[in-house]
């Protein structure tokens, strides 16, 4: 049976003033923490977001509430955003949440990607296609860690036929995490840059039968930065990834950031049927 939990009520939502009025509140369902962010029009789309490792440490906060900021700007206010905070749940803000966790200490606390895939699943068809403001269009949208789960979102059979797409902000492709994925049944795409390191975009592909096919759409950018759409406030930063044995190199790029915003939403919106596909 499914548990509900409000922890706030309705409110202005502050977060986006082009939007006059929404239903804000972050609610507990089945034990998983999830923020809703609601336009308040029943005919619209729902954009699962699935933020990054360092859950609601200081600048996950931060860079969390600026993503819902730019996804209701770039779907023009006209979208309910249903935010994840599976990763929180379990690191409860504490800096860098489980960024520089080992695979065993994932393994420990059921934290692995494919855990939080078949989380996602269940959250889309107990509850979010239940909701009397879901219009039957649900996307996935998952960023840096949330980019690695989607690898799984789009394959697994927990969330087939839940998702009018899955898109990856810079996923895990590295060949040392390889995925013994099964054929894609979700249109799904891909953003990195061409070199980044942590990200090796290149190997998305080969996790799945045939490269996935039509399925599987990879978008690139030229350079190596890693964390090139996180906020603003990110300059530049160099770090040193000890399970990955290698640095990456970050800073907010924001053409590049601007350009995935807009082209994600045609494309979804392509994907749904509400709009001509370019």
């Amino acid at each position: 049976m499914t548990k509900l939990l409000f922890s706030a009520s309705s409110l202005a939502w502050s977060l986006c003033a082009f939007v006059p009025s929404a239903l804000s509140q972050t609610v507990k369902i089945d034990g998983m923490t999830v923020d809703l962010f609601l336009s308040g029009n029943p005919s619209d789309p729902t954009v699962m977001y699935f933020p990054g490792c360092n859950g609601k440490d200081t600048f996950g906060a931060k860079y969390q509430d600026f993503h819902v900021q730019k996804m209701a700007k770039a779907w023009d206010g006209k979208v309910n955003i249903v935010r994840l905070q599976l990763v929180n749940d379990i690191t409860q803000g504490v800096t860098d949440g489980m960024c520089f966790w080992s695979v065993e200490q994932n393994k420990k606390a059921g934290s692995e990607s494919y855990d939080f895939a078949k989380k996602v699943g269940q959250l889309a068809r107990n509850w979010v296609i239940k909701q009397h403001w879901y219009n039957g269009n649900l996307h996935f949208f998952g960023f840096s860690y949330g980019g690695r789960v989607s690898l799984m979102v789009n394959f697994i059979s927990d969330t087939k036929g839940q998702f009018k797409t899955v898109t990856g902000i810079w996923p895990l492709c590295r060949k040392e995490y390889a995925i013994k994925a099964n054929a894609p049944h979700t249109p799904t795409r891909l953003y990195s840059t061409e070199k980044d390191p942590l990200s090796d975009i290149g190997n998305c592909r080969n996790f799945y039968p045939n490269g996935g096919g039509d399925l599987i759409d990879v978008v690139t950018y030229p350079g190596s930065e890693h964390s090139w759409m996180t906020h603003p406030d990110l300059k530049y930063e160099r770090v040193w990834w000890p399970n990955h044995k290698i640095w990456s190199e970050s800073k907010y790029i924001e053409a590049y950031a601007e350009k995935t915003w807009t082209s994600w939403v045609s494309w979804a919106k392509c994907k749904e049927g509400s709009q001509a596909c370019i």
